[in-house]
Order: C-alpha cells, then sequence, then structure tokens
C-alpha cells in the first residue's frame, strides 16, 4: 500500500508526527532504498530508515516521487499566484490566461502542474496563431504542373510519354524541429501531471500537432540544438521551449559528471535555479550599461603548477552564479542562495 505525503519546502514528517511513515522501510525495493541514498548525497530529499519507520525531510526541491512505498508531494512555500507571477517573469514567458478548469485544478496540484499550465496555454497560443511552416523541396511527377517543369529531366526520359510532368515545387509542411520538439513536450508533460482534466488538454494538443507532425524523442541536445536555430519567424516558440526545459531538467538530476544524470520516477525541481534565474532577469532589467551573465565560465582564472599536474589534469573553469561584466571586464561575481529565512 502506497503511503502518500504531502510536505512545503524544509518540512519534516517522521514516524512520530506522521503515524502513517511507522513500521514502513525499503525491503524488497532495494532499487528505491538506492535512490534514496542518492538523492540524500545529492541533498536533494532525505528519507532515512530508522528502527520505528521512515523519515521525511524536503529541502528546496518541489515536485512529486515515488520511492517504494512512499509517494512524496513537495510544495512551494510560495503562494500559487505570486510564484506564477514570477515564474513567468524569471524566464520571460506571456502573460496568457489559463483555461478555467486547468486553473481550478492547480490550487491543489504540484509545482510541475504549474509550469505544465502554462506549457499549455502557450502552445494553444501558438496553435491559434498557426504553426511555424517550411518549405521543402520537392521533385515528383505531377499531373497538375505546380512550381517549375524540371525540363532536363523531360529531356532525359525522351520527352513527354505519361499524362504527367516532372516539377520542382516547394510545398510549406509543419513537420519542422520547432513543432517537432513541442510535440515531444506536450507528451513529455502528459506524462508528469496526475490532473486528469490537465492531461486530457495536453493529450489533445498533442493529437492535433500529431496529424502534421513527426514524433520524436525528447533529449536535451536536441532541445538545446532546436533552440539555437531560432530566428525571428520562431522567436515566439521560445517560452515553449524554456518551459520543456525545465519539465525535462526536473525528471533528472545532473551528478558530478555533467553527460550523466540520475532518472528520477516522477519529477522534482531546485528552486535556487528559479531564484538564480529570478535575480539575473531583475539585475539585467536594471543595470544598464552592464552584461549579466548566469553560470559564466571564468577562464584562465586558475591554472596548474606544471610540477605538480602530475596526473595533467584540465585547469578548473569556477562557474559563479551570476557575473556583471562592463566592456568586457568582469565588476563584479554574485552567488545566489535560496533558503528558508525560518
Amino acid at each position: 500500500m502506497t503511503t502518500v505525503l504531502d510536505l512545503h519546502e524544509w518540512e519534516e514528517c517522521t514516524p512520530g508526527t506522521t503515524p502513517a511513515l511507522a513500521r514502513q522501510s525499503f525491503d524488497g525495493v532495494p532499487a528505491s532504498r538506492n535512490l534514496a541514498e542518492r538523492l540524500a548525497q545529492k541533498d536533494i530529499l532525505q528519507v532515512t530508515e530508522l528502527h520505528s519507520g521512515l523519515a521525511v525531510a524536503a529541502t528546496s526541491y518541489v515536485g512529486r516521487i515515488s520511492l517504494g512505498p512512499l509517494q512524496i508531494t513537495v510544495r512551494p512555500k510560495i503562494d500559487v499566484d505570486i510564484l506564477r507571477t514570477l515564474l513567468r517573469y524569471a524566464y520571460g514567458l506571456r502573460n496568457l490566461t489559463t483555461f478555467a478548469d486547468a486553473n481550478q485544478a492547480l490550487q491543489a496540484g504540484t509545482f510541475q502542474d504549474l509550469l505544465i499550465v502554462q506549457l499549455a496555454v502557450e502552445v494553444a497560443e501558438l496553435e491559434a496563431r498557426g504553426l511555424h511552416r517550411s518549405y521543402v523541396p520537392q521533385e515528383e511527377m505531377l499531373a497538375a504542373p505546380r512550381g517549375r517543369i524540371d525540363l532536363q529531366r523531360m529531356a532525359q526520359q525522351g520527352g513527354v510519354v505519361t499524362a504527367t510532368l516532372p516539377c520542382r515545387h516547394h510545398p510549406r509542411f509543419e513537420d519542422t524541429p520547432p513543432n517537432q520538439i513541442v510535440l515531444a513536450g506536450l507528451r513529455l508533460a502528459a506524462r508528469l501531471t496526475d490532473d486528469l482534466l490537465l492531461r486530457t488538454r495536453l493529450r489533445r494538443l498533442a493529437a492535433r500537432m500529431a496529424e502534421h507532425v513527426s514524433v520524436f524523442p525528447l533529449t536535451a541536445k536536441g532541445l538545446a540544438a532546436a533552440r539555437r536555430r531560432l530566428n525571428r519567424m520562431t522567436a515566439a516558440y521560445e517560452p515553449a521551449f524554456d518551459l520543456i526545459a525545465l519539465l525535462l531538467e526536473g525528471t533528472g538530476v545532473s551528478l558530478e559528471d555533467a553527460e550523466q544524470s540520475l532518472a528520477l520516477p516522477g519529477f522534482l525541481f531546485d528552486m535556487n535555479l528559479f531564484f538564480e534565474a529570478l535575480l539575473t532577469r531583475f539585475l539585467t532589467a536594471n543595470l544598464p550599461g552592464y552584461q549579466v551573465h548566469s553560470q559564466f565560465r571564468l577562464r584562465d582564472m586558475m591554472r596548474y603548477l606544471p610540477e605538480a599536474n602530475t596526473l595533467h589534469r584540465q585547469a578548473p573553469t569556477p562557474r559563479p552564479d551570476i557575473v556583471i561584466r562592463q566592456s568586457g571586464k568582469t565588476v563584479a561575481m554574485l552567488d545566489t542562495k535560496y533558503r528558508d529565512l525560518w
């Protein structure tokens, strides 16, 4: 039987305060015990096995995760309406009106539902304006000529021998990388939410897009590549890409090696990242003449002594949370901390 826990950031539950945790353990589910240990090492979520049962302590990570006999939901301490406004400001999201059923469900939903609701209305807005379409060159035999007739190919086949003509034309299709990323993001969001109304809305949006858009697996590299190809014609996709990136990041926790990640049976988002994005946006808007960078790599700041670097290691490149530069020179480095002052 699954025990459902509902916590806020930095809240703790023990067998003494929560009787449902008494006599609970990870016996028979070693994978959950190993995952709990990894999460505790990263200071993401503390789940401790005691003689009397399980103790759970939340940190700055919010979301929902299943661990053995537990389903743990960690909610932000910030009021949902204030948090939604701050999220829109921090990530440059549009202030769109949410549909009523999802907005009501959000009041009792999780943090990922807040992101998913915004993604749903962003995609609905893109759909209402018309999905981006690109010209794709095609060569085919057509009974009704379209585009330019391929005279060279016609000569090679000995003139007109059929009721069709070889044509080169450029039809516009919606099966483009931005739409493929959005479709994959809708499918990911539908898997992450437990709200039936919200999941139905996402599946309907995805079903309409799937009629003209191919389905591809969603990866961080694919999303980054699609983001780099954004231009003035596809700039409206940037808010949806930001939300999909947040959802994708919340399904896995990066380890020391940037190329490795810890897959999660759920969703956990670090509010430190949100706070850093919020401060970066605020400083960018209020420091004219300066360039504000988040997670900026400081190269050539440290160097190994040749005689001491026997293992031939690369020099470390520190990445402060925020770096402020002016005319190519670093004038300030800031470290952001998201903490419960109480």
